[in-house]
């Protein structure tokens, strides 16, 4: 596979759940050239290397929301297994158990994707957080404005009326002459 189709395929399989950036066992499958039974029964025959920010298990509602959102997960609506979740520190550690040569690479380019995924995230908050700002300092400007604006009428108004006076005072003043 060319880099970036690579790059573009991994990153598109990662998904955020429980707030953790992770991948589907069977994805992950078929990136080291495995199936998923043989992932998980490598991942179960070595479950002391997994601790819970290695990986978990989706419950019932994960599967359903992943199968409703994603149609390539179709199959799993009826399936009785719950797929697990790597994070990047669980697919370093499937690399070790697995030893293939086509998983230690790929090993490294999905942890690779994980970091562009993390930047690109905290880039993207970082936006939204300014434009929060934005919005805020606009709102309380505008408040200003509103309020400078009805000072301004209020002035104008009593200048108009000045004025009016004035010219009625004159008008009365050049009549008595």
């Amino acid at each position: 596979m060319e880099q970036n189709l690579i790059k573009s395929e991994i990153e598109s399989r990662i998904f955020t759940m429980r707030r953790k950036q992770v991948m589907l066992d069977r994805d992950l499958a078929e990136f080291f050239g495995t199936t998923t039974k043989r992932l998980n029964e490598q991942v179960k025959r070595n479950v002391a290397r997994f601790p819970d920010n290695f990986l978990f298990q989706l419950n019932n509602l994960e599967k359903n929301e992943l199968v409703a959102n994603c149609d390539r997960f179709h199959i799993l609506k009826h399936s009785s297994a719950f797929p697990f979740a790597f994070t990047d520190y669980g697919i370093a550690m499937i690399a070790t158990i697995l030893r293939s040569e086509i998983a230690v690479q790929m090993s490294i380019h999905i942890i690779n994707s994980f970091i562009q995924f993390r930047k690109k995230t905290y880039l993207e908050h970082a936006m939204i957080d300014k434009l929060y700002a934005l919005e805020h300092r606009v709102e309380n400007e505008s408040k200003g404005l509103i309020t400078y604006s009805r000072n301004l009428k209020t002035i104008t108004n009593h200048l108009l009326e000045s004025f009016l006076m004035i010219k009625h005072s004159t008008l009365i003043f050049f009549r008595a002459n």
